[in-house]
């Protein structure tokens, strides 16, 4: 979503634009909150042989477990992306 020049972020609808990454739809704060999600799930599938975990299970188990204001609107935003 851009208005304008600038890039809006879809979690908060602040400018999003700090970042380098043309690809990104967040802000500086949520794209951290976003990468680190990623990063966790990829760490988890990596330790374990059985762990076969989708990215909408993760966030829904991340959803109940982090009640952190940040962390539950850029969960919210990727559950319903899309």
């Amino acid at each position: 979503m851009t208005i304008g020049a600038g890039k809006i972020c879809i979690a908060c609808g602040q400018n999003a634009s700090s970042l380098d990454d043309n690809n990104s739809v967040y802000c500086y704060r949520h794209y951290q909150i976003f990468d680190s999600l990623k990063n966790e799930l990829a760490a988890r599938q990596a330790s374990s042989t059985t762990s076969n975990m989708s990215w909408r299970d993760f966030l829904l188990l991340k959803k109940r477990e982090n009640h952190d204001p940040d962390v539950q609107k850029v969960v919210e935003t990727e559950l319903y992306r899309k």
